[in-house]
């Protein structure tokens, strides 16, 4: 099979204008795959053009103290059982204290929480101090105007690199009530909210349940610098 070079897109004949455009595109991707370096900054540029909510994780190291970080790597996994995942890097101070740790939480931020979030991600001896909290299940600090808060059991590790993945088991939940709260969002390296519209979409078919999984009609479904300690 000849290779399909971006030179072969750019002169292959097409028979509609939508063709031409889609070939030109393609041919203007490979040129730069092939041009650029493909190095850590131009990695992590294309990894913030994927827009994510905003979460801080939760928990109470060995000693009782409270520990906390910002999270955008949070995502689901399974509905049956309940699970999650989210990454922590090895550099972070508070790494060795996340990996003994039986239970967590996942607060995710509503559009309002900024400065909380801030608070989470940068490094500072108490990120708690003067912060109201409410103690949840095992004594985990849950934070008020969350959109929704998953207490989780702490259900497996894993190698990611120069993270560690993170796998934990739902065992409750809380949802912002009323329903439809704003969250928080982080795209290419800036808080985002999400923009007004008339009218409210559903995603086509199961592609953008969570990974996947088919859901029935009884189920539930600014600017700043982000997220890095995670």
């Amino acid at each position: 099979m000849r290779e399909l070079s971006a030179e072969n897109l750019a002169r292959r004949e097409t028979r509609s204008p939508a063709t031409v455009s889609t070939h030109r595109n393609t041919a203007a991707i490979m040129r730069d795959m092939q041009n650029a370096p493909f190095d850590q900054i131009r990695f992590r540029e294309a990894l913030g053009r994927f827009p994510t909510g905003v979460a801080v994780v939760t928990a109470c190291a060995a000693d009782g103290e409270p520990i906390g970080m910002t999270i955008n790597s949070f995502s689901s996994v399974s509905l049956d059982p309940p699970l999650v995942l989210f990454s922590i890097a090895r550099r972070a101070k508070s790494f060795a204290a996340w990996q003994a740790v039986s239970h967590y939480a996942v607060n995710v931020l509503a559009e309002d929480q900024e400065a909380l979030s801030n608070r989470f991600a940068k490094a500072g001896p108490d990120r708690f101090a003067d912060l109201a909290v409410e103690a949840g299940p095992h004594g985990l600090p849950l934070f008020r105007g969350a959109l929704a808060v998953l207490v989780c059991e702490a259900h497996a590790r894993y190698d990611g690199g120069d993270h560690e993945i993170f796998l934990g088991r739902v065992t409750a939940l809380s949802t912002a009530e009323p329903a439809g709260g704003a969250p928080l969002v982080f795209f290419s390296g800036r808080y985002r909210r999400l923009a007004a519209s008339g009218q409210a979409h559903v995603a086509p078919g199961d592609s953008l349940s969570p990974r996947g999984i088919r859901r029935s009609a009884a189920d539930g479904e600014s600017g700043g610098s982000a997220p890095a300690t995670s």
